[in-house]
């Protein structure tokens, strides 16, 4: 007969190693009816078995480059920094089949470069956008506007005239981190919003 002991041990059980958080009753079970985790236990990737614990089905998702990684020998150390650096990957079309990407020497450099160009890449679209919804606003702001745009009010020293285009409330919304332009203080039933132009001596 085959005890449970022996069951467990053929699928891999290492009685000298616990995962952290989990109890080895946990870890036996899994053995017993995940392959995958299985083989990611057998395969020494002993931090990504943790992990998958936590998040079976998410890691799952990536198990064909997670498969390119165990035959290079490649230990996934840290899965959320890991799987940042597949997703920014992903992002610009690059291969996550190819050790080469996936399989850093070092990995938060690689991630830090990776994460930080889709940043600068999604700021760039994001302010692409922006800029095209400005466009549009422009256009209804100046009809509506339009009877108001060469107003000026002259008072002693400071001489102050109405924003002349939705850019200048996106400007002055950004240079002074204000909600100028992000709750849309140039729309029609807002007040209408105003810069000083000039100090007079």
């Amino acid at each position: 007969k085959c005890t449970i002991a022996a069951i467990i041990s053929r699928n891999g059980f290492k009685w000298s190693i616990s995962l952290n958080h989990f109890s080895d009753a946990v870890v036996m079970s899994y053995l017993l009816k995940d392959n995958f985790f299985e083989f990611l236990y057998k395969s020494d990737q002993l931090k990504l078995a943790n992990d998958y614990l936590h998040n079976p089905q998410e890691i799952k998702q990536y198990k064909k480059s997670i498969l390119v990684c165990i035959r290079h020998n490649y230990a996934i150390k840290n899965w959320v920094i890991w799987k940042d650096l597949i997703d920014s990957l992903i992002y610009f079309g690059k291969d996550i089949l190819n050790p080469f990407y996936i399989c850093p020497q070092n990995l938060d450099r690689a991630h830090d470069k990776w994460v930080g160009k889709k940043r600068d890449a999604l700021n760039k679209l994001e302010l692409k956008e922006r800029l095209a919804q400005i466009e549009e606003e422009n256009v209804v702001y100046q009809e509506e506007k339009k009877a108001y745009l060469a107003l000026q009010i002259v008072s002693k020293n400071i001489s102050i005239s109405p924003l002349q285009n939705v850019h200048e409330f996106f400007e002055l919304g950004e240079s002074f981190n204000n909600c100028l332009y992000a709750n849309s203080y140039y729309k029609k039933n807002t007040f209408p919003g105003h810069h000083i132009t000039s100090f007079r001596n």
